[in-house]
């Protein structure tokens, strides 16, 4: 489960550092973006939740 939320963490920080760099670059938001943005937020949240979570 621990393996599980770090790989969501993970995931939440490259897609949010993606969406970074395609907003750095100044083009008019698109699809993509949206979903970037909503896949790193959600993997991040969970990751967290998930890691700090006590059963």
């Amino acid at each position: 489960m621990k393996l599980f939320a770090v790989a969501c963490f993970f995931v939440g920080v490259v897609s949010l550092a993606v969406l970074t760099v395609r907003r750095g670059r100044k083009l008019p938001a698109s699809l993509p973006d949206y979903g970037l943005a909503f896949v790193g937020l959600a993997g991040v949240v969970t990751g967290i939740i998930l890691l700090f979570n006590r059963f």
